[in-house]
């Protein structure tokens, strides 16, 4: 007789044999299934994620560059209180915006070269306003001086680019120029010895950190030589614009310590600073004549000379030292008026030996016979 089974193992036989007929069914087979993929992987959630995003980036595009809520509704120009009405009017026409125009879709440097090609105009700065405005900051051209060509009268900036034509009333430092020059608003004057000029003007005007001189006018030849004509009459010639700074010290040092030289002094020559030289009133035109050959010839021998004066850039310079053409080496009467001395008869003298080639040259040019 069979021993009985535990009642365990009966168990376990029962359900293996439901399990085995299940499986028979099912598949077909005793053998248990293999667990199916996921449906959600990770690479499918990123591409879904990718996918995604890219949709939601196309729809924000499309939105915001079309749709009418960005659209430019208004322009703000300020700066416009220094230039004139018709200027003002063609900042404002180049600043206009079609209509429709997105806010984003705009471009600040087309604008900004259109408001730019106007001649009062220095430069100007473009500001987005979300969500549909925009502001315009022009710069306008400040006239620093007049400049008188064979063209006209012209208001001039700081960089020499004439801005206007200018008017009979203006109060600026005026700049005669010789040469024969085109002239054209928004463009730089390129005349030989304006830039010199202009920088005389800025060095002398009244907003310098210095002492402004009363300089009445400024002419420039076709050379580019210039020559401060003071408001007392008194010419100064400094010639090119080298050692600019140097010569218009020394014409402020001279009317800090003699105020009435005009009343005395008829013209100044400041082209060689380590050597003035002046010219009393009341001079002949002969002694002009023969004084202008003088410096002509002290210019001449200047340009062959290569050798540098080994006085120049550390001869401490008096204007009681500017030699006169009817002067002495010795004299105990000053420039100003009044004193006593002995007869400014006789020969011209420098501030020092002839140390120049220039100098050897036109000693004897620079007599001058009262």
């Amino acid at each position: 007789m069979r021993q009985a089974r535990p009642i365990r193992h009966q168990e376990a036989a029962r359900k293996y044999r439901v399990r085995t007929s299940v499986d028979v069914i099912r598949y077909g087979t005793t053998r248990e299934p293999k667990p199916h993929a996921p449906l959600l992987t990770r690479s499918r959630l990123r591409l879904i994620i990718a996918v995604a995003v890219a949709a939601a980036t196309l729809f924000c595009v499309t939105f915001v560059t079309r749709s009418p809520l960005f659209a430019i509704r208004g322009v703000r120009v300020t700066g416009l209180d220094r230039l004139l009405p018709d200027e003002a009017a063609e900042v404002r026409a180049a600043t206009a915006i079609p209509a429709g125009t997105n806010f984003f879709r705009m471009s600040r440097g087309r604008l900004e070269a259109a408001v730019r090609r106007v001649p009062a105009v220095a430069g100007a700065r473009i500001s987005r306003r979300f969500p549909n405005r925009v502001g315009v900051e022009v710069a306008p051209r400040i006239p620093v001086s007049v400049v008188t060509t064979a063209t006209g009268r012209w208001e001039v900036d700081a960089g020499g680019v004439a801005i206007r034509p200018a008017t009979r009333d203006q109060k600026l430092p005026e700049i005669v120029c010789a040469a024969l020059t085109s002239v054209s608003p928004g463009r730089r004057i390129d005349a030989p010895g304006v830039a010199g000029a202009l920088a005389a003007a800025r060095l002398t005007s009244p907003g310098a950190r210095v002492k402004p001189l009363g300089i009445a006018k400024i002419e420039v030849d076709q050379s580019g030589d210039m020559c401060l004509n003071m408001c007392d009459s008194v010419a100064i010639r400094i010639g090119q614009a080298e050692q600019l700074e140097t010569k218009l010290a020394l014409v402020r040092r001279i009317y800090d310590e003699r105020p009435d030289i005009g009343a005395e002094i008829e013209s100044i020559d400041l082209r060689f600073p380590e050597a003035p030289a002046c010219l009393p009133r009341g001079t002949t035109k002969h002694e002009r004549e023969s004084r202008k050959r003088a410096g002509a010839d002290a210019s001449a021998a200047r340009e062959h000379d290569s050798a540098p004066s080994p006085t120049a850039g550390r001869m401490e310079i008096h204007p009681d030292q500017l030699s006169q053409g009817n002067s002495e080496p010795e004299t105990d009467k000053p420039l100003g008026r009044g004193g006593s001395g002995r007869s400014r008869r006789g020969r011209s003298h420098r501030t020092g030996p002839p140390n120049t080639n220039e100098e050897r040259a036109a000693g004897d040019a620079a007599e001058l016979r009262p």
